[in-house]
């Protein structure tokens, strides 16, 4: 939901028009201080439960790894978390989104709203000689962020 338009489809968190806090971090690549940048620009109400999201590409080549002026790993391992990994504390959740976008934030502050109820189908005809069956799943939904101060959004500079 992080890369989505809200044309045609929920409205994503990488509008940063949408989006008040955003940093940039420089092309070269992503530093400990970009990371405290980032997290200084969200609210402090918002900390607790906050979590990094971006691509794994970002991740295994630009963060992990990285180091804080005294030379500790800002990122450990985590079986508890979804990607079994933490970032300054905070889990990290990685996409395979290709843009060079890191948000920071609540992600309880985005929320769905179905506006129609999950409807279940099958079909046999697809499969009628092998006898198997085809199911669907199908919803309208919309998505959008409830709170604009939950979140902070960095990207790549270009030049």
């Amino acid at each position: 939901m992080c890369w989505k338009t809200g044309s045609n489809q929920p409205t994503g968190l990488t509008k940063t028009s949408y989006i008040p806090q955003t940093a940039t971090y420089a092309k070269a690549g992503l530093t400990y201080k970009n990371v405290t940048e980032i997290m200084g620009k969200l609210g402090g109400d918002y900390h607790a439960g906050a979590s990094w999201t971006m691509p794994a590409t970002t991740f295994f080549t630009e963060v992990l790894g990285m180091t804080d002026s005294n030379g500790r790993p800002i990122v450990v391992q985590d079986a508890s978390v979804g990607s079994g990994y933490r970032l300054m504390g905070h889990p990290v959740d990685l996409v395979d989104a290709k843009a060079d976008t890191i948000i920071f934030g609540l992600m309880s502050r985005y929320t769905m709203n179905l506006a129609s109820d999950i409807e279940i189908a099958k079909d046999g005809s697809v499969g009628f000689r092998s006898g198997s069956q085809v199911y669907r799943g199908m919803c309208f939904a919309d998505g959008g962020v409830t709170d604009k101060s939950a979140f902070v959004v960095a990207t790549k500079a270009t030049a």
